[in-house]
């Protein structure tokens, strides 16, 4: 049995840091595998309880329209949270997503109403998000500036870009977009499996996962290792943002400058609940579609209750506060356990 503890637990041997802010924790930190896979159960468990009360107290919470609405909110999230885990792991973060969404769909909406075809309109829009990507890629990967700031920094770029390009108005769109929701809705859901498969492998078996990877001690060695292992996943989490943008785009046929706004602490509290913690790199990226689906679901029960919306946002920033200490102190008894499992002959 120790045998099988120290091999779930065991720790990466890496242990630098870079100004990037992805500091020196060890990948296996706060008990490893292991730790991540007990956390995943008590949340999967919590998820269930939720659902149960859920049921009790509204009624309708569970009906086909109920669940189809659930569905279609958790969408956006789920396609961001398991990249901000894996971000969160590396001591990552990107403030930007939320202002990500409002530029794709303004973007998207300015080119339908210039009467530009929906692919090209479409393609215009992830293109802006690709840019922003791209500018984080090469701040943070190339520059080796830190994350929070540059996604901050660029987050409120965005937001003022967003509204020149809608002046400060709802842009309505028409055209064949009742018909191409189903299909934009189908690639989003093939997406969320290929990102959410691809960074649990990655943050569980690889060093990827972990605060810095290993790369030979040369400058070309470090600058490029730095540029593939931290610049990237800012690329691929902003093109997910404009892809949730341009579905919310397309489902209300509508955007502003205002789309998207509180989305970033919601995959925020996702990620968290999925296990992450900026001081330690743990997480799953399952855990953070559960934890998606568990803030949405619970937001939904508060609105079904008629809960105001301030008090809505007030009883989720407690909740992410909880979340977090719960998560920072779960990882920490974790990783003492399993070290004490370790240590002995």
């Amino acid at each position: 049995m120790n045998e099988h503890i120290r091999s779930l637990g065991a720790r990466h041997p890496d242990s630098a840091t870079d100004s990037t802010g992805h500091g020196a924790v060890s990948g296996g930190e706060g008990g490893g595998l292991a730790g991540s896979l007990i956390w995943l159960c008590l949340l999967l468990l919590g998820l269930v309880v939720f659902f149960a009360i859920a049921r009790c107290v509204s009624v309708g919470f569970l009906s086909p329209d109920s669940l189809r609405d659930l569905s279609r909110a958790w969408l956006p999230m789920a396609l961001m949270a398991p990249t901000m885990v894996l971000l969160l792991r590396r001591g990552g973060l990107d403030w930007s997503v939320a202002t990500v969404m409002a530029l794709t769909g303004a973007v998207a909406a300015w080119a339908l109403k210039e009467r530009m075809d929906w692919p090209v309109a479409f393609l215009l829009g992830m293109g802006s998000a690709l840019t922003v990507g791209l500018i984080h890629f090469l701040f943070v990967g190339l520059a080796g500036l830190h994350a929070v700031l540059v996604t901050l920094a660029t987050a409120v770029a965005v937001r003022a870009l967003s509204s020149l390009i809608t002046k400060d108005a709802v842009l309505f769109v028409s055209g064949p977009l009742s018909d191409i929701l189903p299909a934009l809705i189908l690639i989003g859901w093939l997406a969320v499996v290929v990102v959410a498969v691809t960074v649990e492998v990655l943050a569980q078996f690889t060093r990827f996962g972990g605060r810095r990877c290993r790369t030979n001690h040369s400058s070309a060695g470090s600058f490029f290792g730095r540029l593939f292992f931290t610049g990237l996943p800012y690329i691929a989490m902003s093109c997910l943002a404009g892809l949730a943008g341009l579905i919310q785009t397309t489902r209300f046929q509508s955007a502003s400058s205002m789309q998207g706004v509180g989305a970033e602490f919601d995959v925020l509290l996702a990620a968290a609940l999925g296990g992450a913690v900026m001081s330690k790199p743990v997480g799953s990226a399952i855990g953070a579609l559960a934890g998606g689906l568990l803030v949405v679901g619970f937001r939904k029960l508060l609105v079904d209750i008629g809960v105001n919306e301030a008090v809505i946002r007030l009883t989720l920033g407690c909740l992410f506060l909880l979340v977090m200490v719960a998560g920072a102190g779960f990882h920490t008894l974790a990783g003492f356990v399993f070290k004490s499992c370790r240590s002995r002959p």
